[in-house]
């Protein structure tokens, strides 16, 4: 009889053992549900509801997420920073918090920051060994901004046509066309016997959607270089976005790349 009360005991003693280990230890939680929504308006007015409950006081990290989501697809990542900070600080062990945080930062050209917390996501979970692409390219542009800094600082009389025609290539990678443009404008007034330069310009016109420049850069490229295959099926692509955009048939937005 001993024996089976202290094996009572023993199995009783066991089992909230178990339960009391169970709820101390840490618990994988899963990704709050985002927000659904068929127009901006109807993501404005969930937003707008959800903000309310957070202002009410109704501020955990699942809620917090929602809301910095919500944010960054409506092109508010200023709005969604400070929420999606506070969810680090509520659950500093989701993963998804700081890739998102990231996307913010780098929206506001905040590279050194995006590396940063993507790299904590990626330490958090194996299911964020995607973003180890992005933290390269991002690495990238922040090293071609650098280079810009130094080639900036060089006088002019030190700036010839060829360090001209890198600078604007490093602008061009960084999107900052109206610069890009202008130190190729600059080059060719050195070199105006240079078809990669014009090829470059109209390039350049053309990412900023103008394409009746780019037609006529690239038309003074390709007389330059009539023997080029390459340049002549450049110009007959732009000549068709051009006449298409004349017609209403065509909508040219330049690429959104990191």
């Amino acid at each position: 009889m001993k024996k089976v009360i202290l094996a009572t005991l023993l199995a009783s003693f066991m089992a909230m053992f178990v339960i009391a280990v169970w709820h101390f230890m840490p618990q994988k939680e899963s990704t709050p549900e985002i927000i659904r929504y068929a127009t901006l308006d109807e993501l404005r007015t969930k937003v707008e509801e959800l903000n309310k409950r957070f202002q009410r006081g109704e501020q955990n990290w699942q809620l917090a997420y929602k809301l910095g989501v919500g944010y960054l697809h409506l092109g508010r990542p200023e709005d969604a920073i400070p929420l999606l900070e506070t969810g680090i600080n509520l659950n500093p062990e989701f993963y998804k918090m700081y890739e998102t945080l990231g996307m913010a930062y780098y929206r506001l050209d905040r590279l050194d920051d995006a590396m940063e917390v993507w790299q904590k996501a990626m330490m958090l979970s194996p299911q964020a060994a995607h973003l180890k692409d992005m933290v390269s390219r991002v690495k990238f542009r922040v090293e071609t901004r650098r280079r810009i800094k130094e080639m900036e600082k060089l006088p002019e009389d030190k700036k010839n046509w060829l360090k001209r025609y890198e600078l604007a290539t490093l602008y061009m990678v960084v999107k900052e066309y109206d610069n890009a443009r202008r130190e190729m404008e600059k080059a060719i007034e050195e070199r105006p016997d240079s078809a990669d330069l014009y090829d470059t310009l109209a390039n350049i016109y053309a990412l900023k959607g103008d394409f009746d420049k780019a037609v006529e850069n690239q038309e003074k490229a390709y007389n330059l270089r009539p023997d080029d295959e390459m340049m002549k099926k450049r110009l007959e692509e732009m000549k068709r976005i051009k006449d298409a955009l004349e017609k209403g048939e065509y909508h040219k937005t330049p690429p959104d790349n990191p």
